[in-house]
Formats: C-alpha cells, structure tokens, sequence
C-alpha cells in the first residue's frame, strides 16, 4: 500500500534509497510502498548524488547494449510502465533526466559500433549489431536460427563475418534473401533425396 503523498518518508526508506542509488539498481521495491512523486522530491534534495545515479544508471543500459530513451531510463529505475509518462515530474528532475539521456545517447553512438565486432561471434546464433543512420542509431538483429541447415547456418555466419571484416557491416537485408534462398535450396535438396529413396525403397521390395 502506497504512502499518503503528503508525508515525508521515514528514515528506513531514506536509507534504502542511498543504499539503491549506492550500488545503481533500481528504486522498484521503494516505490511499491513509497509514491514515485515522494520519492523524487527526496532525491532532488540531495542533486549531484541523483545526477550520479541516474548517469550510472544510464551507463548500465549501454553495457547491456540497449538504446537509451527517457521511458526506457524511467522504467529501469522504477519498473513501472505508469512512470513512463513524463507529465508527472517535477521540472528540476525532468532537467537532469534529459541531460543525462542526451549525453548518454551520443556516448552510445560511439559505443555500440566500436562494440559490434564483440556480436560477430560464430557460436552464437543471433547477432545484435548498431548502424549509424544520419544522427540516430538503428538496432539490426540477425537470427541464424531462420536457417534450416546447419551446415549452411555455419557457411553464412563465416561468409558474414568476412564482410564485416572487410566492409565494417553486415548487410542484414541482404541476408534475408539469402537465407530463404538457402531454405528453399535445402528443402529442395531434401525433397529430392527423399524421392530417391522412395524409388529405391520401390525397386528393391517390387517383386512384380
């Protein structure tokens, strides 16, 4: 049950709250039983310690190579879709937050290319690699698992890597028509082999 908005918060929550903002995890259990407005108000007596924790909160998204945007920050620090909606904080707070996604942002730019080449791993079956478009950046996932071979699988993930190697990218829409043209080829391949062992199965049991 959340706390009269009015009241101040007690010191056991104002401990839990340093201790949180401490180790740069989220405010989530606080805030089942505190309001997010109290809360805040909290935290904005005490400003360079809350612009610390949100920095380093936003650095925790790049490590997990996630975009950073106001709702995506919001929500790592209270997990809470219903805190997503800007309107409800206090000017000052609403000032820090843009500061710290604006430079976080442009910090990934750098970060998340320089990171690609740690995606191009030929034992994982799903690349995540950014691509810069004009001034924003664009998330492309490529999901080996959407070829049937694994043979073929193992064949484009070291073609890939080659272009990434030479050519700093992988072309993703490129390989979207290769790897249905791969499936069709192995299902073909696999129809065909299929029908030849029918017919030899026919002539060795036609005793006719």
């Amino acid at each position: 049950m959340i706390r009269n908005q009015n009241l101040p918060i007690d010191e056991e929550q104002r401990q839990r709250i340093r201790e949180a903002m401490e180790n740069s995890i989220s405010l989530a259990e606080i805030t089942r039983k505190e309001s997010v407005c109290r809360v805040i108000k909290y935290l904005l007596e005490d400003e360079p310690s809350l612009e610390r924790y949100l920095t380093e909160m936003a650095a925790t998204l790049t490590k997990q190579r996630r975009q950073i945007a106001y709702q995506v920050l919001i929500k790592s620090i209270f997990h809470d879709k219903k805190c997503s909606n800007l309107s409800i904080y206090p000017d000052r707070f609403l000032e820090l937050l843009t500061s710290v996604v604006e430079t976080e942002r442009e910090r990934q730019k750098t970060v998340f290319i320089a990171e690609n080449h740690l995606q191009i791993n030929i034992h994982s079956d799903v690349w995540k690699v950014y691509e810069r478009y004009g001034d924003v950046l664009r998330l492309k996932t490529i999901d080996f698992l959407s070829i049937h071979s694994p043979s073929l699988r193992y064949e484009m993930k070291y073609y890939l890597r080659h272009m990434y190697e030479h050519a700093g990218k992988v072309n993703v829409p490129l390989y979207c028509c290769q790897y249905m043209a791969l499936n069709g080829e192995w299902t073909n391949a696999l129809l065909t082999r299929n029908r030849a062992q029918r017919k030899a199965a026919h002539e060795i049991y036609d005793f006719s």
